[in-house]
């Protein structure tokens, strides 16, 4: 025996099992979009944040790096002892006046704080130059307050200048990577 069912009761059963999924897809479409919502104004206040802290380190370790330019320094230092009727051309006497301007501009404790809220706001690629920007910001300043203290000597020019060449490489490297995380379209 063949069973006829209305074709209309057909039709109803199809039609209210397709509205049931729609029903369901559009829940879920819905809550998906407010999650997204959510977390898109979540991640911009983030970023801002980082963008933020990024900028605020970069600024501070270009203010030192001019403060502590070796090679300006020496300049000043030779044109100041020329004014004041010493020879200026004598290294050790611009040895210690580089000491002197470094240890006189104390430009040490912005970037250490600074680096503090990067280490925070993270992520590992943009943190990891800044345990050795931090070593050799305070190697140089203490070198430098050392040869005030105790007296010049020609090493201190050498273990100065090799701190600022290693700072402007990790400098370049933190840049580059704060710059790739910030570019880096959210998830």
């Amino acid at each position: 025996m063949i069973l006829t069912v209305d074709p209309a009761i057909v039709a109803a059963l199809i039609a209210a099992s397709v509205a049931v999924l729609a029903a369901g897809a559009a829940y879920a479409a819905g809550r998906r979009q407010g999650l997204g919502a959510h977390h898109g104004a979540i991640d911009a206040v983030r970023r801002q944040h980082q963008r933020n802290a990024y900028a605020d380190l970069l600024l501070a370790l270009h203010n030192f790096r001019s403060a502590t330019d070796v090679h300006r320094l020496c300049e000043q230092a030779e044109a100041e002892l020329n004014a004041a009727g010493f020879d200026g051309s004598d290294n050790l006497n611009q040895v210690l006046r580089v000491c002197e301007l470094i240890v006189g501009a104390a430009p040490a404790a912005p970037v250490l704080s600074a680096l503090v809220v990067v280490e925070l706001e993270g992520p590992a690629e943009v943190t990891e130059p800044l345990e050795p920007i931090r070593i050799y910001t305070e190697r140089l300043m203490r070198r430098a307050q050392w040869t005030v203290n105790h007296g010049p000597d020609l090493e201190t020019f050498l273990n100065l200048t090799d701190c600022t060449r290693v700072l402007e490489l990790k400098m370049a490297e933190f840049s580059s990577a704060a710059q790739k995380v910030l570019n880096e379209r959210p998830q």
